[in-house]
């Protein structure tokens, strides 16, 4: 289908979904901790990889690599294994947690497309300030919690549907709360 440029007669122009027809995974070896995202891509080049994303942690103000990447393959089944040199690495799925406002707090947008001024992430208030009486989570509008608990159901719902959304190769949804 991809090389049809007619169908019945009517010009059209087939390609590729770019996420649905693509998969992540999720790899750990501390071999590639002391080598750089595009070595490892070019490694991996005839596996049909398509970019690789090394997962590094923050250690006060540097960012400290951990051996794990995220590998994005050109294929709609992720591999169970990849051998990197000698060894061989599980691949895992790789389920990214949900979009989150660190102005705002609220889930299903960042931060860069934000339009709120700011709210603070313990009492949710508009202005920020250095000591809350209260915690209260803006996304499930109740006072039990802060709005970065990860317990919190909200995170937990939106959490869930990235599952079924990356294992089912679902379209992205918008959801509402």
């Amino acid at each position: 289908f991809l090389k049809a440029n007619y169908i019945d007669c009517i010009p059209v122009k087939i390609s590729s979904h770019k996420t649905l027809n693509t998969t992540q995974g999720r790899i750990f070896s501390r071999k590639i901790i002391e080598i750089t995202e595009e070595e490892l891509l070019e490694s991996l080049k005839e596996k049909k990889i398509v970019e690789v994303r090394k997962i590094n942690k923050r250690d006060n103000d540097k960012f400290v690599p951990t051996g794990a990447a995220i590998i994005n393959f050109d294929l709609f089944y992720r591999p169970e294994f990849l051998k990197l040199g000698w060894e061989r690495v599980s691949v895992d799925e790789y389920i990214p947690n949900p979009m989150k406002c660190l102005n705002f707090q609220r889930l299903g947008h960042t931060k860069k497309w934000c339009k709120s001024l700011g709210q603070c992430r313990e009492c949710g208030y508009s202005e920020i300030h250095e000591m809350c009486t209260r915690k209260y989570c803006v996304n499930c509008q109740i006072e039990t919690h802060p709005s970065y608990d990860p317990e919190c159901p909200s995170f937990l719902k939106h959490k869930s549907v990235n599952y079924i959304r990356i294992s089912k190769k679902c379209t992205p949804i918008k959801i509402l709360l």
